[in-house]
């Protein structure tokens, strides 16, 4: 990964060929600091597992796809659970017939390449298990 811009507290980063982009912007906010903050991106992916939320079930439930997609969009954010930080994010990928799927982003490894724009913000931001809900919501310190 590369970090292609940075103007306060905004990052442009560019995620090579085969990284896995969870892991590894989870390894950046680790290394400069980033508790909290919001994300955005678009790019290319081959292999990726996206899950959705099954309220009834209190559970998500995951599927693996190994594709060519275009990541159309790629939109989440970054907090605290617990002192460890977590991306919370979600993911529509365009297929080759021009269909999507999308869901709650788990893994993705870029096949071209990943642009992501990083915004920190200076709010800690922290999520809380929800026993109605089964999830741990957002909130803030």
């Amino acid at each position: 990964m590369k970090v292609v811009s940075q103007q306060n507290k905004t990052y442009l980063l560019r995620f090579e060929k085969g990284e896995e982009l969870v892991q590894t912007l989870l390894m950046f906010c680790e290394k400069n600091v980033i508790h909290s903050g919001w994300i955005q991106g678009l790019g290319a992916a081959d292999e990726t597992e996206i899950s959705y939320y099954d309220l009834t079930e209190q559970k998500y439930v995951s599927k693996k796809f190994q594709e060519e997609f275009e990541i159309v969009s790629l939109t989440g954010n970054i907090a605290q659970l617990k002192g460890k930080t977590m991306l919370h994010a979600h993911v529509v990928l365009g297929k080759k017939d021009y269909t999507t799927i999308g869901g709650h982003l788990n893994a993705l490894r870029i096949s071209g390449t990943g642009e992501i724009l990083l915004t920190q913000i200076d709010k800690n931001l922290t999520r809380s298990f929800d026993s109605e809900t089964g999830l741990n919501l957002l909130d803030g310190d």
